[in-house]
């Protein structure tokens, strides 16, 4: 068995964002949870990251922010049988509609007030209330559909900024101010209703952060500057109780379903839950339990409650989504969403050894320059040989720096084969540059920029180098195009992709292009469940064809040049192989597709690339993994159940009948899989110990591919490794 000689890199400093708001595109249900739930999380570059929380959370796509823009607060507006809608602000006095399918900004509206602190969706998703700078709640009307955004009303005016907004039904607006006051509007007439105090502050002025309204019981929750937790009766607009459990700032208010809890954060990182109990023929809240889940402050919490959902998520200042339970949160158990993204974000150029990384404005490249001498083995898991990988530690050197001009937050980047052009695409414009070395003494890069203006007038979201002719681009409106290298005044070539049915319960971008990859002269671009082949060298055909649909999201695809295949990962992790030649699946995906080993299906970070070189290689944050695909898995002695005619049922969830490579099944299906072929399999398969092999030495893996043959470049970014603020000390007490 041959070696793999791995560069362990670490070099690479890719830095996430702070976590500023959240906020779920459905309020809590009793019944089941709609497809299209999706949590929003803002960033404080700007970026609005849009999640699945099914499963293992799936980031499926990024709202692209800009240079100097921050997401200070998020709404949705979501109507049974209409699309979506996301709202934010941040920093300015507008309230900026985001695109769904492109991921631009769809427009902006001017509120004719100050700068906008706060924002709330009333419950009938019809109308926004903004509370601003100066004190002005502004209220819009937004019941026209997408992109429509009107002014309803000024409600009465006071001078304190307003900092933290809610609805009371339909019909009242609860703001949070910064002169230490709550205040009541009424909607409809505009008229200021009621004023409550909180305690005051010896120092400064309190400011409450934050607001809550709850409707079974009628009452108001406030957090404040003095880490005070307020409950308020809205009827009669009295205090009913307060609480001083926070040692610093309340940030965020949050509750269940049915009102019985209350969720509380903020600067002092804890999470609090308050619980109403009967106490002698009356209900009193009581602070219960807290836990301790963030090493910096709360930014944000929301919470989501249905049939089949039960989600109390978090985030700040340290970065990463913290998902524990509404029910399960005194002593469940909770996760850390890894900070690893599962967009890629670097990529590699084997021939002149250079990996490159983009993020915000920046693209910084490294080259290796010399390899070192072999130190410890990797340490796999029972089923593969630790000779399999052997560590090195490679040198390397930053050869350039790129900081574009631009605002936008650049979506992608791609080196060319002979590591002499760079494209680096964003939104609005993709812009080429040449690399070259400075000097024979030096390995440094001097960047030179190309003029292409009919590249220039292409937005990106993907970009892939067709030997050193050619460039494919992807555009946010799901265009592709080839543009030439060697004469930049010839048009570009626009190929048309196949048309697919759209289901009114999947978001707006969920049949976008999510991927394209090269395989000698043909183009696979991946759309939501399906790929389209295109030939790049037809030059009488720019029409796509249908290669393959599948009933779950497609996440991760890769080639096999030696194998002539098409290699696939769903979202739930299924990995499928298709034949390039008929699409049809090939006799190991057959065999094994099924009965993927459970080691590699129970990890909790979802996949994030995966390359084929002699083997399948497919890695996650935390994990890397490797198939054989010469080989059979070893079966897993597992519990069967009979169906119909004496079949047995094997798996869940799953996407193609592992009998019949042309069936597409349904979500939630079983695979029929005769007894006569599931015991052939037992009886003949070709099974090795080495089939398959995982893993969990590496931690924050970025990405990795292979750098040569029998050398692989892993790419690390450890938590660790992350610099945080000083965070909040909490007391100390000794036993």
């Amino acid at each position: 068995m041959s070696q793999t000689d791995v560069h362990r890199c670490r070099f690479v400093d890719y830095t996430p964002h702070s976590i500023t708001s959240l906020a779920f595109s459905h309020a809590s249900t009793r019944k089941f949870s709609p497809n299209d739930l999706r949590l929003a999380v803002g960033r404080n570059n700007g970026d609005v990251e849009l999640w699945n929380p099914r499963g293992k959370w799936i980031h499926e796509t990024t709202l692209q922010g800009s240079k100097d823009r921050s997401v200070e607060a998020l709404a949705w507006s979501s109507i049974e049988g209409d699309e979506s809608r996301v709202f934010s602000i941040g920093g300015t006095s507008t309230i900026t509609e985001w695109d769904l399918r492109t991921g631009r900004v769809l427009k902006e509206t001017d509120c004719n007030a100050a700068v906008v602190w706060s924002i709330a969706t009333s419950p009938d998703q019809k109308s926004l209330a903004v509370g601003c700078d100066d004190g002005t709640v502004v209220v819009l009307d937004i019941s026209g559909g997408v992109g429509s955004c009107e002014h309803k009303s000024f409600l009465q005016r006071q001078d304190a900024r307003v900092l933290s907004l809610c609805w009371a039904g339909d019909d009242k607006i609860v703001g949070g101010c910064a002169d230490g006051r709550v205040r009541v509007w009424d909607a409809n007439d505009r008229r200021l209703l009621a004023t409550m105090r909180v305690d005051k502050s010896k120092i400064e002025s309190t400011l409450v952060w934050s607001v809550l309204y709850l409707s079974e019981l009628n009452q108001i929750v406030s957090g404040d500057s003095t880490g005070s937790v307020k409950f308020w009766d809205l009827k009669h607009t009295t205090l009913l109780q307060s609480f001083k459990v926070h040692e610093a700032d309340v940030l965020t208010l949050t509750t269940d379903l049915a009102n019985d809890s209350v969720f509380t954060a903020g600067v002092d990182r804890k999470i609090y839950k308050f619980q109403q109990v009967e106490h002698q023929g009356q209900k009193k809240w009581l602070n219960v339990s807290n836990r301790l889940f963030h090493s910096n402050d709360v930014r944000a919490m929301v919470s989501y409650e249905s049939k089949n959902f039960n989600f109390l998520v978090s985030g700040g200042v340290e970065k990463s989504i913290v998902v524990s339970g509404v029910k399960t949160f005194t002593d469940g158990q909770y996760r850390k969403l890894s900070i690893i993204p599962q967009k890629q974000v670097v990529t590699l150029n084997r021939r002149e050894k250079l990996i490159a990384l983009w993020q915000d404005q920046t693209v910084k490249i490294w080259r290796l320059v010399m390899r070192s001498q072999p130190t410890d083995d990797v340490e796999m898991s029972e089923d593969s040989e630790s000779e399999d990988l052997e560590e090195l530690k490679p040198s390397f050197e930053l050869v350039s720096k790129l900081t574009l001009a631009d605002e936008d937050n650049i979506t992608t980047c791609a080196i060319s084969e002979d590591g002499t052009l760079l494209a680096v695409g964003r939104l609005n414009t993709t812009k080429l540059f040449q690399l070259k070395q400075k000097s024979r003494a030096s390995n440094k890069l001097a960047v030179s920029k190309i003029d292409y203006p009919a590249l220039n007038a292409l937005g990106s979201k993907h970009l892939a180098f067709y030997g050193n002719t050619h460039i494919i681009t992807t555009t946010p409106k799901n265009e592709v195009y080839k543009l030439s290298l060697e004469d930049t005044e010839a048009d570009p070539v626009e190929f048309t992709l196949s048309e697919l049915p759209r289901s009114k319960s999947k978001p707006a971008y969920s049949e976008n292009i999510s991927q394209i990859n090269l395989h000698h002269s043909t183009l696979l671009v991946t759309r939501g469940s399906a790929i389209d082949t295109i030939n790049l060298d037809m030059t009488d055909v720019e029409d796509s064809t249908p290669f393959i649909r599948l009933s779950s999201t497609i996440s991760q695809v890769t080639t096999s040049p030696s194998r002539d295949s098409v290699i696939v990962i769903t979202s739930e992790s299924k990995i499928y192989e298709f034949a390039l030649s008929d699409a049809h699946l090939t006799t190991w995906s057959k065999s094994n597709s099924e009965f993927l080993p459970q080691q590699y299906l129970s990890q909790t970070e979802p996949p994030v690339g995966c390359f084929f070189s002699n083997k399948l290689w497919v890695y996650g944050a935390t994990w890397v993994a490797s198939f054989d695909l010469e080989h059979n898995i070893p079966v897993q002695k597992t519990s069967k159940k009979r169906g119909h005619n004496g079949a047995l049922l094997i798996g869940h969830n799953t996407d193609v009948s592992v009998d019949d490579e042309d069936e597409v099944m349904s979500d939630g299906e079983d695979v029929i899989v005769p007894e006569s072929a599931a015991q052939e399999r037992e009886k003949n398969a070709k099974t090795d110990s080495h089939a398959f092999a995982l893993t969990q030495k590496y931690q924050g893996v970025l990405f990795a591919d292979m750098l040569g043959e029998n050398e692989m470049l892993i790419v690390e970014r450890p938590r660790t490794a992350l610099k945080q603020p000083p965070a909040f000390k909490l007391q100390q007490y000794r036993v």
